[in-house]
């Protein structure tokens, strides 16, 4: 059985697999941060962003959720890479990966207040937000390159 005939028999279950943990790993970070809207209910999401979940009590749900969403990422790479052939769906991919890194640097680093003045502003909110740049607005560039693609 040569290398080609090896991949294309086994991508399809590695696929099947990777696709059905991008499903839970992103419904897991729906649960969460809804979860998130009950425990600190403090919280007004109405003018303060999700990220603000992550300050002091609670704060590891809302890592977790962002854990969860850039596991997605990386399990619906691993899910439909095979599948694209295109330039335009390969940068997506890319994109995508850059959106897991993201996100994974957004949970790994805590956001400051929104409250805060430019003085007050930290390291590690600087570096949140870095993760925010490279998380949230490559993604639906990336979902369409892709979605073009396959």
């Amino acid at each position: 059985m040569s290398e080609d005939t090896a991949r294309a028999t086994s991508t399809p279950g590695v696929a099947l697999t990777a696709a059905r943990l991008s499903f839970a790993a992103s419904a897991a970070f729906v649960v969460l941060v809804v979860a998130l809207h009950f425990l600190k209910p403090e919280l007004d999401p109405s003018w303060r962003m999700v990220s603000e979940y992550e300050i002091g009590r609670l704060g590891w749900v809302m890592q977790l959720a962002f854990l969860s969403l850039a596991l997605s990422c990386v399990a619906l790479f691993v899910a439909i890479q095979p599948y694209v052939r295109t330039a335009g769906g390969k940068i997506g991919l890319t994109m995508l990966l850059i959106c897991a890194a993201g996100m994974t640097i957004a949970a790994v680093f805590t956001t400051d207040p929104t409250t805060a003045s430019q003085n007050e502003l930290t390291i590690r909110g600087n570096l949140h937000g870095l993760g925010t740049l490279l998380g949230m607005p490559g993604f639906p560039v990336a979902v369409t390159l892709i979605s073009r693609s396959l």
